[in-house]
């Protein structure tokens, strides 16, 4: 899909919440009219009356979800956070507080609210990057900043996102390939594997992915759940040749593995797990990460959740000897 418009718009509007409540902005100001319309006009954009009460913000310990923070790897202290229905948010390291980058999206774009993926670019630390889409009935979009979500363009996809859905603690779906940074994949719910190669203006399907996935969790379909680089595979400057995708799915094997930078892929036999009684095909993996070392560590679970998720397991993947080792903790019950 092809960038379709800029939105131009200053979107770091301080907050004072802990909790990442919704975003609100301020009003420009207006002259008034004796007609109904422009009266109401008015009203929404009037200048506040001095009434002699200091008015400020409320913490609001409590909400909805935080599905995930996600740490930049190159620029100490740049850290985001994602919500399932109040948009995206940055971590002010002068302030230490949290301020809202999606304060742009406006009352006609308030499916944009729901973010089902945030990436923050290891090389260029300024871009940004937001899967977009509350609810996957609507089409959902991917957002591209370079100058740390202050500023955004946008690319309508052609398929919905579930922001606010079953599985949206998975991920995460969007990545930024470490080492070439003009290259994005996008694990979507139901239309298989994308990718960008022009830093996300615009978007092609991965036709070689070999499945979108199948697996529906109380009637929301889960498709791909996470996107993992393996950097040390490729030289900087290069597309990263080692790629895992996890996909949730109903039979056979649920991980894939490229080492020709995305142009064929392989299945990665299914991990047994002891601490669930090796419900292999029962567990979805849900996240996963590639350390420095050459480990894929990845998090399984009996559902993806966030309700019902009541068993799992914690699986680390030698990627050089193809060899699992269950990591997960010890749990008592009481």
């Amino acid at each position: 899909m092809r960038l379709k418009k800029l939105m131009a718009v200053a979107c770091a509007a301080a907050l004072t919440v802990t909790a990442f409540a919704g975003c609100s902005k301020k009003n420009d100001s207006s002259s008034g009219s004796d007609s109904k319309g422009d009266a109401k006009k008015e009203y929404y954009n009037a200048q506040p009356v001095d009434t002699g009460w200091e008015w400020g913000n409320v913490e609001i310990v409590d909400g909805g979800f935080i599905p995930d923070v996600i740490y930049n790897p190159t620029e100490e202290g740049l850290i985001y956070a994602r919500t399932d229905m109040g948009g995206a948010y940055k971590y002010n390291k002068d302030t230490q507080r949290w301020e809202c980058i999606t304060d742009c999206f406006g009352g006609d774009d308030w499916n944009y609210n729901g973010t089902e993926s945030l990436a923050t670019d290891p090389v260029e630390p300024n871009r940004v990057y937001l899967a977009a889409g509350t609810y996957s009935t609507s089409n959902g979009a991917i957002f591209a900043s370079d100058d740390y979500g202050k500023n955004w363009t946008i690319c309508e996809m052609p398929f919905g996102m579930g922001g606010n859905e079953v599985g949206r603690g998975c991920g995460e779906r969007l990545q930024v390939d470490p080492n070439d940074n003009s290259i994005l994949y996008f694990g979507s719910r139901a239309d298989g594997l994308w990718k960008s190669t022009d830093y996300g203006a615009t978007w092609n399907e991965v036709t070689s992915f070999p499945t979108k996935g199948g697996y529906t969790e109380d009637g929301y379909s889960i498709g791909l759940t996470f996107v993992a680089f393996d950097k040390s595979s490729s030289e900087k400057g290069q597309a990263t040749k080692t790629i895992i995708v996890g996909s949730a799915g109903t039979q056979g094997d649920y991980l894939y593995r490229s080492d020709d930078a995305g142009e064929t892929w392989t299945a990665i036999p299914n991990p047994k797990s002891e601490a669930t009684g090796d419900k292999t095909e029962k567990l979805k993996p849900c996240q996963g990460e590639i350390s420095s070392d050459g480990y894929l560590y990845s998090t399984w679970s009996y559902k993806v959740g966030p309700n019902g998720a009541s068993d799992g397991a914690v699986q680390k993947y030698n990627l050089k000897t193809g060899e699992w080792t269950e990591i997960t903790p010890e749990r008592s019950y009481t």
